[in-house]
């Protein structure tokens, strides 16, 4: 038998090896994410909400629909497990977002492999239809937003970089609003409002712009998407009056 039959066959049997032990990785990162869509189909169900395993229109395209700067992030996006429908009057849709930072070099000095290298940032969103158009508002816990925003960033946005003083100072310590209208901001922000903020908690990150609310609290096990939609719910039917006077139709 030749050597160069030899190193053939030495490869084929080294690749079956590896095949053969990535194979229960793959199974298991498949049947975890199986799990996670059929989770997620349950509980929109449950919520009277459509379920789209993947994107209906294009893959990756419905967060583009929508004005936030997250959907804009990275070198490549996709989503799945999107769901959509109304929830006590509430139009809303949410999925689950995913994009590529773009990779630096390698330590030995070669390009990154763009399959190899990438590390895919997870979140999970709900989007909700306000009407109207509002002012650029983020509403945010202290310590999660700023220093991953340079000034450029905000100044794009046509926001300072500088939260908004409220008259609460339990509020002050747990949440950071900013906006290019103060005035709005503290319209919504009214004593109810902050109220419900406080009892809701730091978790969910909020973002208003033009008629849209986002909702965003990292990648949401199953168990907690009735608790996220639910909120969303209550957080748009809480834009108080004034702010709807001031702004919305």
């Amino acid at each position: 038998m030749s050597g160069a039959v030899v190193a053939a066959l030495v490869l084929l049997a080294a690749a079956a090896v590896a095949a053969y032990l990535a194979a229960p990785l793959y199974l298991r990162l498949f049947r975890r994410e199986l799990t996670r869509a059929e989770a997620i189909e349950r509980a929109a169900r449950q919520l009277g909400l459509d379920f789209f395993r993947t994107d209906p229109a294009f893959p990756g395209s419905t967060p583009a629909k929508y004005p936030f700067e997250l959907f804009s992030r990275g070198v490549r996006q996709e989503c799945d497990n999107l769901f959509a429908g109304a929830v006590g009057g509430v139009q809303l849709i949410g999925f689950d977002f995913r994009y590529v930072d773009p990779q630096p070099n390698r330590d030995d000095g070669g390009a990154a492999d763009d399959e190899t290298d990438a590390v895919w940032q997870r979140v999970t969103c709900v989007v909700a239809l306000l009407g109207g158009s509002a002012p650029h508002v983020l509403i945010n816990a202290v310590g999660t937003l700023g220093t991953a925003i340079d000034s450029a960033t905000w100044a794009t946005w046509g926001i300072q970089n500088r939260a908004i003083q409220f008259e609460s100072r339990e509020f002050d310590r747990v949440f950071n609003v900013r906006s290019a209208d103060s005035r709005f901001a503290k319209a919504l922000i009214d004593a109810e409002m902050m109220a419900w903020l406080l009892a809701t908690g730091p978790r969910w990150q909020w973002e208003l712009q033009r008629e849209y609310a986002l909702c965003t609290a990292g990648l949401v096990p199953p168990e907690d998407l009735q608790q996220m939609v639910t909120t969303v719910m209550a957080f748009a039917r809480l834009v108080p009056r004034v702010a709807t006077v001031l702004h919305f139709s």
